[in-house]
Order: C-alpha cells, then sequence, then structure tokens
C-alpha cells in the first residue's frame, strides 16, 4: 500500500479527525489502490512507487527523493527505469488520488455497523449521523476530487512520459497508442468535447475499438480500411488517406460518444461531457437529465453518420486510394484483406 496511517490520508482530504481508526479505512484505500490507481498506471508502474513507499514507511527513505530508497536501485534514471526523486513526485501524486476515492468509497458506509443486532447507525451524545443530503455532497465532493486528481495524474505522466518508462512502455495503460482511429485525449477532444480529460478518453476506448469494427470497417470496405490504419500506425504522408482520415476521426468520435452517453456515468456540463464517479441526480432532475442525455446522443450519432456517409462517398469517387493501399495486391497480408470468392459467393481472406 502506498497510503498507509490517518495523516497522510488528512494531508490529503482534510477534516477526517486525527482519533480515527486507520483499520476503519483501510479497505477502502485497499480498493481505491487495486481497482482505480492499478488499472490507470500498471503494475510495473506501481511496483516503483509502492517499493519506494515501503522504503519510506520503514525509515529508509523519503518521499520527498531525499532518502537512500531509490525505486531505480540506484537513484538515477536509465532507459527503462524510473528515478527515485521522479518516483517520489509520482508517490506524492498518486496518494491524492487514492485518498479521495477511498473517501469516495469509505462515506457509503462510515456512518453504519453490523452488529449482532443487525445494521445499526452510528449515534453519540455530541454527533448525530449525518443526512442523507449530506452523504451525497460528501461523495459528490471526494468523486470530483478523486476524478481531476487521475486526470491531473495521468496529464503529468503524458508529459513527463520519458520519466516513467514502466508506464509509457506498458500498452495495456499508456494513454496514447497507436492501435486505434482516434489515438489520444487531444485527438479525441478536437471532435468531442470532453473537458481535455484523458480519463473519458480511456474510458472511451472500448467504444471507439466497437465503432471501428462494427461501423467503420464495414462503410469503408477491408482494403481501404486496413490501409487507413497502416497509415495511422506508419505516420503516412499521402493526401488522399489524410483527407479520408479527416472525415473518419470525426465519425469516430461522435458515433462512440452516442454509444457511451446511455451506458457511462458522465458528467454534463453544457456539450462538454466527462466521465465521473459519480453523478447524483436529484429526483425532480432525472427527465430532464435523460432528456439531455437523449438529445446529445441523438446530435452525435446524426453528426457521425454524416461524417461516416461523407467519408464513403469520398471513397468512391477516389478510384486512387486503392491505387496507393499497401494491401491491395497482397491478399494474404496480415492487415487482413478480404476477397470476394466467385466461387464461394461470399468474402474470404487470411
Amino acid at each position: 500500500m502506498i497510503l498507509k496511517d490517518i495523516e497522510t490520508l488528512i494531508g490529503q482530504v482534510g477534516n477526517v479527525t486525527g482519533h480515527k481508526n486507520f483499520d476503519e479505512i483501510k479497505p477502502s484505500v485497499e480498493w481505491a489502490e487495486e481497482f482505480v490507481l492499478l488499472p490507470a498506471i500498471g503494475q510495473p508502474m506501481y511496483d516503483v512507487i509502492d517499493a519506494l513507499a515501503n522504503a519510506d514507511a520503514s525509515g529508509s527513505g523519503s518521499a520527498s527523493g531525499s532518502g537512500s530508497a531509490s525505486a531505480s536501485g540506484s537513484g538515477s534514471a536509465s532507459a527503462n527505469v524510473t528515478s527515485e526523486t521522479d518516483a517520489a513526485i509520482l508517490l506524492k501524486k498518486c496518494i491524492r488520488v487514492v485518498a479521495h476515492y477511498a473517501m469516495f468509497d469509505y462515506v457509503t458506509i462510515s456512518d453504519s455497523r453490523v452488529t449482532s443486532q443487525g445494521l445499526q447507525i452510528v449515534e453519540t451524545a455530541t454527533h448525530k449521523t449525518a443526512f442523507d443530503y449530506q452523504k451525497r455532497d460528501r461523495k459528490k465532493y471526494h468523486g470530483e476530487k478523486a476524478d481531476f486528481s487521475l486526470d491531473s495524474l495521468l496529464l503529468y505522466m503524458e508529459i513527463n512520459k520519458s520519466k516513467y518508462p514502466e508506464w509509457s512502455e506498458n500498452p495495456a495503460v499508456y494513454t496514447q497508442t497507436r492501435d486505434l482511429i482516434i489515438n489520444n485525449t487531444v485527438e479525441m477532444q478536437k471532435y468531442v468535447e470532453i473537458g481535455q480529460s484523458r480519463r473519458t478518453y480511456m474510458a472511451m476506448r472500448t467504444m471507439i475499438k466497437d465503432v471501428e469494427m462494427l461501423k467503420l470497417r464495414p462503410a469503408l470496405g477491408e482494403v481501404i480500411y486496413a490501409a487507413l490504419k497502416a497509415y495511422i500506425l506508419n505516420g503516412g504522408t499521402n493526401t488522399n488517406y489524410q483527407i479520408l482520415l479527416d472525415l473518419v476521426a470525426p465519425a469516430v468520435a461522435h458515433l462512440a460518444i452516442a454509444d457511451a452517453l446511455p451506458s457511462i456515468i458522465f458528467r454534463i456540463a453544457g456539450e462538454t461531457v466527462t466521465v465521473a464517479t459519480y453523478n447524483p441526480i436529484p429526483e425532480k432532475e432525472k427527465d430532464q437529465f435523460t432528456k439531455i442525455v437523449v438529445r446529445l446522443t441523438d446530435n452525435h450519432t446524426i453528426v457521425g453518420s454524416s461524417y461516416l456517409d461523407a467519408a464513403v462517398k469520398f471513397i468512391k469517387n477516389t478510384p486512387d486510394l486503392l491505387s496507393v493501399s499497401p494491401y491491395a495486391d497482397d491478399a494474404g497480408h496480415n492487415g487482413g484483406i478480404y476477397n470476394n470468392s466467385d466461387d464461394k459467393k461470399h468474402f474470404v481472406g487470411f
């Protein structure tokens, strides 16, 4: 664990009483580390900061990077190892993330106990249980702080990716890849307002992939689709494929957000849509919120479909696209070209 005591928790979240038993909050801290932080930065990167945190706890190092403990074993950065100093900076940012997500989780059960008489609330002569609206406000506070802290952490790591190779060289968690039509937050932000949120982009990756496979690939055809993906991966310069990408990328972005709106908890402010850990909607506003979601979904679907139609029309009017495809004459290429078989009367490939 990287967050080990009440004093560190108080330093991040504020008004938690100093005499609070950390063992009571510990399960929420463990949840935050395992199910929020670990998926965001990956096991190798987590192991680096966890080792530093444990060294600090034993008195052999310091979170400021001034101690003798080293994430790299020598205290200096290498081509594939994070330095102790950089790990210490990351540790502090990660602790803030964990603290707020832990409090977000803990608030739900903080005023109740399971006893031999069943579930009971906690009240004393000087303290009474918070009202429901106060608990909602507290969860909203920690949820928003946690989300913004995680986004800030991911942005910092992107800017300083060379310092954190355990993260940036891990394709399972790195926030900028080259395997999709839209490969990072900046590209997504160009077409859909997501508040520059790295976390929102990461949540959207599954929808982006689904849109590519279920809508884009059938519309473009296997040859053009494979060639476009190769163009993106290899940083191509062909003018026609760039024009096609400029039509396809907004199509994917809008269709992906339309698919995501009904199924992901979003924080919606005007046209800005960002992923929210907690987005409580007052009962009297639920109908209005539902109408907003439906409107946004319909709008993004229309815009995305229009861009996709324009891309298909461009393909039909630009035969040169096939002539420059790296897959046009190679049915056995790993790109996955399919050819129509006169004998079998359907598309075959690979």
